[in-house]
């Protein structure tokens, strides 16, 4: 039997004979793809190239795929576990053709593949091809022939189908094209299959090849391609379950070995195990998805994809309790799945110690607040059943996940159980605070450049004049900061050729070729200018852009005289500018490996931005560092920049430089062949990153690093900012002037600053002190003249006044001393203060029986005076802006405690 890592090799060796590129599988975070919470199919590393926006060296690609699917309209969350074929996390193997064969090759070598490699029986396969049910694109004969012409495959097995099934799109617009599906019997029988049967459980959706061969422009509009592509995907742990024939994914040996981990923690039988078919599965799903998440760099948090690794461990120990785990046990399991897939991932065995510490803290801090969390909900439940509603509220949902940290899916699973949903709708509405990843993905439309057609059109052009080859702007940024080239176009931001431009006017220049560099892998884009040999015109270049594949827009500002394309000119990069950027890239790389010293190897890179003037970098990490941390850090940098190391920059294929020990960054794309940045000389190496930025030559050419602040940006992600060089030095600068001058002002040596501020800090506390204590007294004097105004409502003491004070915040330790001195009365004060009316009504607990509530009551005055209020029934705050309405407000406090005590007559 074929081991699920022999299939996976199988698949890629088979296409790779077939001269295919095997490409590595991209995190499970999609690179510089706003679109997506996670890459959910194979396709998503390649999608620049069918929008047209990238080039590869290679026109056939194989790979398997990372994927999860857990959001917008690719969501098997619901369904895993109550089925034997869904999951959160799956591998997705592809092959891929980029203008290279097309259906009659693609359909024959996946044939060969089923039917020869993995002798799958050709009367076990089915297939179905694309007729428009609409009748406005052509039916997909050329695929249904391919079939039809296969080694013995029969035509009885093959139907057609719309467009739900048989026709893929990227988005509302762009790419697009039919595709054929594979299916295969899991019960051959002498029963005549029809094309509905192939969508029951018979039936398992195989392999989908999907021929990318038009251009959507419009609902109703479609054109063909210049270019054709093919898009496979076949998920291995389905193909794992035909070819080992068990009868469902989770029976196979990737993720069986999960579940038997999780049978002996819980010490169950197989019929016990058998009997618990949902939470093993979940469990099994739900870790391994966590683990993979975990090593691609996701942290559980609160928003986004954190929030997704959050729910995730949290609905596995949901489940792990329902089959007795009551302790966390999740970290324990997931050992198992990094030894499942450590061979065909090394990096989770790398990582195997912060997945297992982050998956435990995750579950530990969730069981401190999961059966408070119950308990709430539990109370929900019955209210809800009291009142014959079969609904839990979104806010109460929201309560138990603001409260609790309940995410609502385990909130809906839990309610499932007593037969009652949760209002999802009103859920999102509650949850603004936590909606950052709604409001951070935009649509996939919004990704495909909606110039992106004319910009192609003025690619074409300008290689149809000679004015560009294939390869399009040769682009030169590590090599020299100043070129003569040619100017070739000028156009508008939107892709419109400027026949002529002006002083003051921003423009887009095209050019043969360029030293400049683009916004990358965090680094900024250089500026500098372009001007004419004669300098009769001169444009300042602030950002550049890369709107397709194979052209390059340098946007900026004419500063002088009247450019014209055609013509060559001289490119400058600002090299003040570019040293800058370059020591502070190269900063980020030293400060990378020494947060790994410090911290442990979990401390790894989860954002920069490299900027002229500043670092900024984030990584994982639990906890904030300490000041000894910082200034060690600060320090262990420092010493590598004195040691002066030299900087090399290699090329080397991708596996080889991973071998070699160098650092590949999650959400980076990587090509077959890679740009690693080496410090230090080869016997041994400091630090070695894959890289496309500009650096310095040698660590000593940083000068000086500092850091200049350390925070949180999310749960489990901290961030440095740090400044090296002349910007440094000036911050050095600054800061020992500050110092000098603040000595001399407070009159002491700088070594003795900090024991004179605390001093300082000492003696304004006592005054502040004796501050409050001196206006408390003189309140409480006031108090004493106006007890006499006390009055007394059924026999309940009842003072209601006003004071004069400047702070408003005194007044409720007042009205505590007056309760101490009246136990059994009311007191309601009042203060005006800037022209803002300060109320505080404060009432003895054994009065709470009686009707009163401080709260209300400073709720309805406040109101009085234009403002609001609120709070408990022993004590309530509020105010407002309408100083002349005081009287009357403290007039209908009167009044309420009236009628609510004469109620209790």
């Amino acid at each position: 039997m074929r081991t699920g890592s022999e299939i996976r090799q199988d698949f890629i060796t088979y296409f790779k004979k077939q001269q295919h590129t095997v490409v590595p599988s991209s995190s499970l975070v999609p690179a510089k793809d706003p679109s997506l919470l996670f890459t959910n199919s194979g396709m998503v590393q390649f999608k620049d190239v069918f929008l047209g926006t990238d080039k590869r060296n290679y026109t056939r690609a194989v790979d398997s795929q990372k994927c999860m699917r857990v959001a917008g309209k690719h969501n098997d969350l619901d369904d895993v576990g109550r089925d034997g074929t869904h999951h959160t996390f799956f591998e997705m193997l592809g092959n891929w053709s980029f203008g290279d064969y097309y259906k009659q090759e693609a359909i024959a070598m996946a044939w060969r593949l089923l039917t020869e490699v993995w002798q799958i029986p050709p009367d076990n396969l089915y297939v179905t091809v694309f007729q428009d049910e609409q009748g406005t694109i052509d039916t997909d004969e050329e695929a249904a022939s391919s079939w039809v012409s296969q080694p013995g495959f029969k035509q009885s097995h093959l139907f057609y189908r719309g467009r739900h099934d048989n026709f893929w799109e990227m988005a509302e617009t762009g790419p697009c094209g039919p595709c054929t599906e594979i299916h295969v019997d899991l019960n051959p029988s002498q029963t005549t299959v029809s094309n509905d049967m192939l969508d029951t459980d018979r039936f398992v959706e195989l392999w989908n090849l999907v021929f990318i061969q038009y251009n959507r422009l419009s609902v109703d509009k479609i054109d063909f391609l210049p270019t054709a592509h093919v898009d496979t995907g076949m998920g291995l742990e389905r193909i794992t379950a035909v070819l080992q024939e068990v009868p469902s994914t989770y029976h196979t040996d990737l993720i069986w070995p999960t579940i038997l981990t999780t049978q002996k923690l819980a010490k169950h039988s197989d019929d016990e195990r058998d009997s618990y078919f949902t939470p093993y599965r979940v469990i099994a799903d739900h870790v391994r998805a966590a683990t993979f998440l975990i090593g691609d760099g996701v942290v559980p948090g609160n928003t986004n994809r954190n929030y997704v690794c959050r729910m995730i461990i949290r609905r596995a120990s949901r489940f792990a309790a329902e089959i007795g785990l009551n302790e966390p046990c999740l970290s324990t399991i997931s050992e198992t799945v990094i030894k499942t897939y450590k061979h065909a991932y090394p990096d989770l065995d790398e990582h195997s110690r912060t997945i297992n510490d982050t998956i435990y803290d995750e579950e530990t801090s969730f069981h401190k607040t999961i059966n408070s969390g119950l308990s709430y909900l539990d109370n929900i439940i019955e209210t809800a059943t009291s009142e014959n509603r079969k609904i839990v509220t979104g806010p109460e949902a929201f309560e138990l996940y603001a409260t609790y940290g309940l995410p609502v899916e385990i909130t809906k699973d839990y309610c499932e159980k007593h037969g009652l949903d949760v209002n999802q709708a009103d859920f999102s509405l509650a949850m603004n605070a936590h909606r950052e990843a709604s409001k951070t993905i935009t649509s996939p439309d919004n990704l495909i450049n909606p110039n992106s057609e004319i910009f192609v059109d003025l690619f074409n052009s300008l290689q149809n004049d000679k004015q560009l080859d294939s390869e399009g702007v040769q682009h030169l940024p590590y090599g020299t900061h100043t070129l003569t080239t040619k100017l070739i176009a000028l156009v508008s931001e939107n892709g419109q050729i400027l026949e002529q431009v002006k002083p003051g006017q921003t423009v887009g220049v095209i050019l043969s070729s360029t030293p400049f560099y683009m916004e990358s892998g965090g680094q900024a884009s250089d500026k500098g200018t372009i001007h004419s040999l004669d300098n009769n015109w001169e444009i300042h270049i602030e950002n550049i852009y890369r709107p397709i594949a194979g052209l390059i827009v340098h946007l900026g500002t004419v500063k002088i005289g009247v450019p014209i394309a055609g013509v060559k000119c001289t490119v400058s990069v600002n090299q003040l500018e570019r040293k800058a950027i370059a020591r502070n890239h190269t900063g980020t790389h030293i400060l990378h490996r020494e947060l790994r010293n410090l911290l442990g190897e979990h401390a790894r890179q989860a954002g920069s931005s490299v900027t002229l003037d500043r670092i900024r970098f984030d990584f994982t990490h639990n906890k904030a560092l300490t000041n000894d941390q910082l200034t060690a850090l600060d320090q262990h940098v420092n010493n590598v920049i004195m040691q002066n190391h030299k900087i090399y920059i290699r090329h080397a294929r991708y596996d080889e430089a991973i071998a070699r020990g160098a650092t590949a960054l999650f959400g980076e794309k990587y090509g077959e062949v890679v740009r690693t940045v080496q410090i230090g000389d080869d016997e041994n190496a400091y630090s070695i990153e894959l890289c496309g930025g500009t650096h310095v030559q040698q660590t000593g050419d940083l000068g000086l690093f500092l850091v200049t602040s350390e925070s949180s940006i999310s749960s489990n992600t901290r961030r440095i900012e740090a400044i090296t060089g002349e910007t440094a030095l000036k911050y050095v600068h600054t800061s020992l002037n500050i110092l000098d001058n603040t000595s001399k002002t407070l009159q002491v040596e700088t070594d003795e600053l900090p024991n004179k501020i605390k001093q300082i800090q000492t003696d304004h506390t006592e005054a502040l002190s004796n501050s409050k204590t001196l206006e408390t007294k003189l309140i409480q004097l006031q108090l004493d003249k106006k007890l006499e105004t006390t009055i007394l409502i059924n026999n309940i003491p009842v003072l209601i006044t006003d004071v004069t004070t400047t702070n408003a915040k005194l007044l409720r330790d007042i009205t505590d001393w007056y309760i101490e001195r009246n136990p059994n009365g009311i007191i309601i004060l009042a203060a005006t203060t800037n022209s803002r009316v300060n109320l505080i009504v404060r009432a003895s607990k054994n009065l709470t029986s009686q009707g009163i509530h401080a709260g209300d009551i400073v709720s309805t005055i406040s109101n009085i005076v234009d403002g609001k209020g609120g709070g408990n029934p022993t004590l309530g705050q509020g105010g407002g802006n309408n100083t002349q309405k005081l009287n009357e407000a403290l007039l209908e406090a009167s009044e309420i405690i009236k009628r609510t005590l004469s109620e209790q007559i």
